[in-house]
């Protein structure tokens, strides 16, 4: 369990980092992005269901179907 939580945290904060640097170049992608990341986390925090683990566990179900 411990991966998939450093696997989260470093999807989350590659994208907020990818978002900052866009924003240097271009001001509209760089905090569209960012807005993006803090609504899924805000999402997150009412519903507990997180976007990155749902996409972690479907992917894991891919690898699981295709390995049989």
């Amino acid at each position: 369990m411990e991966d998939r939580t450093r696997l989260h945290d470093a999807i989350v904060g590659g994208l907020i980092t990818s978002g900052i640097l866009l924003d240097s170049v271009s001001f509209a992608i760089g905090y569209f992005l960012i807005f993006l990341v803090g609504i899924a986390l805000l999402q997150q925090y009412w519903t507990g269901i997180c976007p990155v683990y749902k996409a972690m566990d479907l992917w894991e179900a891919r690898e699981a179907k295709e390995a049989k």
